[in-house]
């Protein structure tokens, strides 16, 4: 943990308890604070994907899918990230759809000029009617470890769909987008046996457990 850095440490009795303390916390941060954190993390991200194609293309892959997702709430905001990233070459983005609940997410390409409507959940889809399988899976998180665990909203959508992407010999890697804010404290969260554990997680200080 870098100097001057502090880990949530929200005294909570149940999950429900625990998600309410970590979205007041990414709430409690100002337009300006969260402007700037949206940067770094956009930066470091940007570094990184630079990289990870680099690797990808060494290996003879020459089509490249990213999965990303639209900012609800207070979420880190990455759109303009993503705008930049739709004119490089070979590089497919997707959005989530919610094609029914309790199953895995499916991902709809995106570019600028695709329309985007409320789903399930009242959160944007996008309507583009080319379903991608990601290589690369940039997750959204209420709260996360030193050891890349996850908490989310509770509805289990990424577990299922990590974990059923991994079933299909297709191990995408899972990199979590969070505030700094949602860093969990040692013994806070406790992973169950369903929960699918994050190649890394990025936030506006760094990443967890290291860059992958």
């Amino acid at each position: 943990m870098q100097s001057g850095e502090k880990k949530t440490a929200v005294r909570v009795d149940t999950a429900s308890g625990l998600r309410a303390g970590l979205k007041a916390a990414r709430e409690e941060m100002s337009v300006a604070e969260r402007a700037r954190a949206d940067a770094s993390i956009a930066g470091r991200l940007r570094a990184w994907v630079d990289h990870w194609l680099v690797r990808r293309m060494a290996a003879g892959h020459d089509r490249h899918v990213l999965a990303a997702f639209w900012p609800i709430g207070a979420e880190p905001d990455l759109r303009a990230l993503l705008a930049g990233w739709s004119d490089r070459t070979g590089l497919l983005l997707a959005l989530p759809i919610v094609e029914q609940r309790a199953a895995p997410l499916a991902f709809r390409q995106w570019t600028p000029g695709t329309t985007m409507l409320a789903g399930d959940f009242g959160i944007p889809e996008p309507q583009h009617q080319v379903t991608l399988l990601p290589d690369l899976v940039l997750v959204p998180l209420l709260g996360f470890t030193d050891d890349g665990d996850r908490i989310g909203y509770g509805g289990g959508f990424y577990d299922r769909t990590l974990a059923a992407l991994r079933d299909r010999g297709h191990a995408a890697t899972a990199v979590g987008v969070a505030y700094a804010c949602s860093r969990l404290a040692p013994g806070m969260h406790n992973p169950e046996a369903h929960d699918v554990r994050l190649h890394a997680v990025v936030h506006e200080k760094g990443w967890v457990p290291a860059e992958p």
